[in-house]
């Protein structure tokens, strides 16, 4: 597990990059953000996940923060560093399970969520959070701010080289937001339930895909009935007007080529070309479903190039 010390330190010392959109993954990446539910009501409990790779060193870990959209700026949470670095330096191992219980619990209203793998992250929305609003404005709801760090592995705290302003670009950080409402109609991520190959079978249940070098394929994301959600919208005067989603799928590899990089619901294909030279190596393609509300789905495959 990183050191809460190390986490905060790497925190405090990355500069927040904008998520790149190429779909060629040769550095560390946040390619997906997942929040269930996806959009909570207050007193919910929810669970994060990330999909944060790095093809050459891999990913050590995946720090969280968050906060209400009106605690943040445009770099994300404005964080109580001084009781996040008291509660850092102290160690759980030798509390009692309440301590423990009450040391997270602490740690959270300061601002951090967790960090996978070791401590999965977690939030729950405060059951006040939307008291005084009226029921319009409730429907409406309000943002989390959810600020992320996928630290590459074999980083060390010793490694990092902060200049005068204490900023340092160590491996990949981004920002979500995250909607909580009362409304009639909240959001669900949508789900993947199969990936095929050329329309034969499904790549999900594949450990290794051996593909030949050179060889064009398509990959077609199938999804659950009910991943496509009508909606109620209701905008910042009160006025509402039914909806409906339109997912869209974002392809990304670290070799290869794909004839494009997104496709729009229902036509979720993918035509991926593997590359010629050299053969005999392992690849990773990634699926990344959007549903334009916040909500998402993927799926990674390991492939073999024969």
């Amino acid at each position: 597990m990183i050191p809460l010390s190390t986490t905060l330190a790497l925190l405090l010392g990355c500069e927040i990059t904008q998520l790149d959109s190429a779909s060629i993954v040769d550095r560390t990446r946040i390619l997906g953000v997942k929040a269930t539910p996806a959009e909570p009501a207050p007193g919910d409990t929810v669970t994060f996940s990330s999909l944060a790779v790095d093809p050459e060193s891999g990913i050590a870990g995946v720090t969280w923060f968050g906060c209400v959209l009106e605690d943040s700026d445009s770099f994300g949470c404005e964080l109580d560093t001084d009781t996040l670095e008291a509660l850092f330096a102290q160690d759980p191992t030798t509390m009692t399970a309440q301590e423990q219980q009450d040391w997270y619990a602490e740690l959270q209203a300061a601002g951090f969520l967790g960090i996978e793998p070791d401590l999965s992250p977690t939030l729950t929305v405060p059951s006040d959070l939307l008291d005084g609003l009226s029921e319009e404005q409730q429907a409406e709801g309000k943002n989390y701010m959810l600020t992320l760090s996928a630290i590459p592995g074999g980083l060390e705290i010793d490694d990092l080289d902060l200049d005068a302003e204490g900023t340092q670009a160590v491996g990949e950080q981004g920002l979500k937001r995250m909607p909580v409402s009362v409304g009639g109609t909240p959001n669900r991520n949508p789900e993947i339930t199969s990936l095929t190959l050329d329309g034969e079978f499904d790549v999900k249940d594949q450990d290794v895909l051996e593909v030949r070098a050179g060889q064009t394929y398509t990959f077609q994301l199938n999804l659950s009935d009910d991943s496509v959600e009508t909606y109620t919208f209701v905008d910042s005067q009160g006025a509402s007007e039914d909806r409906m989603e339109q997912p869209y799928v974002s392809f990304y590899a670290t070799t290869g080529s794909f004839y494009q990089t997104i496709s729009l619901h229902p036509y979720l294909e993918a035509e991926w070309t593997a590359p010629i030279d050299p053969p005999g190596e392992s690849h990773t393609l990634w699926f990344v479903l959007r549903d334009r509300r916040g909500g998402m789905d993927w799926v990674t495959v390991e492939l073999l190039v024969r």
